[in-house]
This record gives C-alpha cells, sequence and structure tokens, in this order.
C-alpha cells in the first residue's frame, strides 16, 4: 500500500501549533509513505506538475498541507486517478466570510471553504466510471498539552481513520467543538465569528 501525502511531520498553524500532520505521518508510517514538501524537493509554485505525477501513483493519496490554493488544485488533479483521497478540510470554511485572522495564510477560510465545496460537486461533476473515494475530514481544535488547549487527540483521528477506511461510502466527518474550554483568545474570536453572521440576518 503506497500512501501519498503533502506537507512534513512539522507542518503547523498558527496561532496554535495543530499536531495533524505530526499524526498523519505516524498513522501511516506503517504503509509505502512518501512525502510531498519543500523538505523532499517540491516547492508546489515551481515543482506542482511533479508533485501530482507523484500523488497520481498512491493508493491513498492524503491532501493535508494548506498552501495558497494548492489543496483545491491537488484534488482536481489528482481526483480519478488514485482509489482513495483524504482531504484535511477546517472548520474556518466553514465561517467563511467571517473576520479570522491567520497572519501567516490570509486567505485560509477561503481555501478551506472552496475545498469543503469542491469536494462535494466533484464527485458530481466527474465522468461515470471514476473510482475514487473521497474524504472531507473536518478539523477543529486539536490537543495541545502545552498550549493547554482541549481538543482532538491523536487516538480519536486514529479511530476515525480506522473507521472510514472501512467504511468509505462516508464522505465528510466533522469534530465538535470544545468551547467548553476556550480561553479568553478564542472566545473573543468567535465572538466575533458570531456577531459577523448574526449582522447578516
Amino acid at each position: 500500500m503506497k500512501v501519498v501525502i503533502t506537507g512534513s511531520k512539522k507542518s503547523g498553524i498558527k496561532p496554535g501549533i495543530h499536531k495533524m500532520n505530526a499524526w498523519l505521518h505516524e498513522y501511516f508510517s506503517q504503509f509505502d509513505l512518501v512525502q510531498i514538501s519543500r523538505t523532499t524537493g517540491y516547492d508546489f509554485d515551481t515543482d506542482y506538475d511533479k508533485a501530482v505525477e507523484v500523488a497520481r501513483t498512491a493508493d491513498i493519496f492524503v491532501n493535508s498541507a494548506c498552501v495558497k490554493d494548492y489543496q483545491v488544485k491537488f484534488l482536481n488533479d489528482v481526483y480519478g486517478h488514485v482509489p482513495t483521497i483524504i482531504c484535511l478540510g477546517s472548520i474556518a470554511g466553514d465561517m467563511f466570510g467571517a473576520p479570522q485572522k491567520y497572519d501567516n495564510h490570509p486567505n485560509y477560510p477561503e481555501v478551506k471553504h472552496e475545498l469543503k465545496e469542491r469536494c462535494k460537486w466533484i464527485q458530481l461533476e466527474k465522468k461515470q466510471g471514476v473510482k475514487t473515494n473521497l474524504l472531507h475530514l473536518n478539523i477543529t481544535e486539536t490537543k495541545e498539552v502545552e498550549w493547554n488547549t482541549e481538543g482532538l487527540d491523536k487516538n480519536q483521528l486514529f479511530n476515525t481513520l480506522d473507521f472510514w477506511l472501512n467504511n468509505q461510502y462516508i464522505s465528510n466527518i466533522g469534530y465538535k467543538f470544545w468551547s467548553e474550554n476556550y480561553g479568553e483568545q478564542k472566545l473573543a474570536k468567535v465572538k466575533g465569528v458570531v456577531d459577523h453572521f448574526k449582522q447578516r440576518k
């Protein structure tokens, strides 16, 4: 079984340090795992076509690294060429349009929103006979002991992947908000999002 994943083990999302990619690397390490990232010689801006070629050799393609809008491009270019794709989404995409601050990726919510929508429609748009099982995994918080944040932990992610790999008729999985554990900074962000959508009504 060959698994191709975008992004390194150390890929993170500020202001927290999501360990999602490290966990994904650990989970799929039992297989022949190939990493596509700058650390393995693939800069998406200059080596995208080569990266797609490698991704198309996978049994499972894990579309994880959110660099510019390449997640959406990878989905479009790899779907139909591999048996299984897992796309890492974010609750930020569901809050598209509301004020959210991602200094290292200003259009992060827009990309995650487009990715989720594309995961829904690509299955209808592609020609009949395409055999790609596709999961959009909608992430909220992850548990970070050093940052004192609650959220999805590694075992919960592994259990989710175990379940889905045996039930690939499911196309979208989302996780709860760990709102009971939000600190002041998170609560302020959430208030801004809620107020934004209230004003739109």
